[in-house]
């Protein structure tokens, strides 16, 4: 028996012969449906995977794919990793650059997951066979790319981008530079100016040179440099000038608008200001200890478990 399927058999308790069968139908497995952007600027696909193939990825994911090596400086996806820890590194710094790539997911193909496969997963584990690269990839990959969805690409490019964190990493430290990446987002920042113009030329080298994955481009459309006279942001938390981490003004107002409002908010919107003091707690408490100064702990305290409540 392949290692894969061994694998995804005594974790599933899915017969091998019905584990063939799932992987010789996988692309059929998967609905799709459409997301709001972040930014606003349109929506996005999202493909979620069946009953049965969740449970297979989620086997690949949690007994191979986390097996293998990360870079310190990927900080999404990762057991501990937050977005206030892809800021920190940047907190000292007095410019900032912000570069992305486009369709970070999609961009990475069948044959890239094969190769990696081939030269990395099989010197993690010892009986791992040819076979076994072709099962992993089919499993992973829809339609021949990875997808926004499924639950093996999140971790999978982690692994598969430890190359181009090396490099880039590497390129960066020999120039003074902090470079930090969450997902498809990469930050570069100094206290040198002048430094970042150059350096982001280098990372189009950087990339188009890469050999796994060989197809990600950079959206040159969403590169931004800012300053501390600019406004600094990392993973949408705002660099303050005296060098703290803070969800920003605007978001703020928002929280209290919808504090004071908290009573006469419907349901969705009491869940988003819920999970949002969560995420608040964690990233500035500060303002959190402001809060219950100016609307009451209780109060605060019944906005921060009304998610909890719900579970009951």
């Amino acid at each position: 028996m392949k290692l894969i399927l061994d694998v995804i058999h005594s974790k599933t308790f899915l017969e091998v012969d019905y584990i063939i069968i799932l992987l010789g139908k996988v692309n059929s497995l998967y609905s799709r449906f459409s997301i709001d952007k972040k930014n606003g600027s349109g929506r996005r696909t999202v493909y979620h995977p069946s009953k049965e193939l969740k449970a297979v990825q989620r086997v690949i994911n949690d007994h191979i794919i986390t097996k293998l090596d990360t870079h310190d400086a990927c900080k999404a996806y990762k057991l501990g990793c937050t977005t206030k820890k892809n800021a920190e590194p940047h907190l000292n710094s007095r410019f900032l650059l912000r570069m992305d790539f486009k369709s970070f997911f999609e961009s990475i193909e069948y044959k890239d997951v094969h190769k990696f496969c081939q030269e990395f997963i099989k010197k993690h584990f010892i009986e791992w066979t040819d076979e076994d690269s072709e099962i992993f990839s089919k499993f992973v990959c829809y339609k021949g790319r990875l997808v926004m969805g499924s639950v093996t690409s999140p971790a999978l490019t982690n692994a598969m981008c430890v190359g181009l964190d090396n490099l880039l990493y590497e390129k960066c430290e020999s120039i003074g530079v902090k470079y930090s990446r969450y997902a498809d987002d990469l930050y570069f920042s100094t206290d040198a100016p002048n430094i970042l113009k150059k350096l982001e030329k280098d990372v189009y080298k950087i990339v188009s040179s890469l050999k796994i994955p060989s197809s990600l481009k950079i959206n040159s459309d969403k590169t931004y440099h800012s300053s501390r006279k600019r406004r600094m942001i990392v993973t949408g938390l705002v660099i303050t000038n005296s060098g703290t981490i803070s969800v920003g003004r605007g978001k703020k107002r928002e929280i209290k608008s919808l504090v004071f409002n908290w009573e006469s908010l419907d349901e969705e919107f009491k869940k988003y200001t819920s999970g949002y003091l969560s995420y608040i707690k964690s990233v500035e408490p500060e303002f959190l200890n402001n809060l219950c100064l100016k609307y009451g702990a209780e109060k605060i305290r019944v906005v921060m478990t009304y998610n909890q409540s719900l579970k009951i």
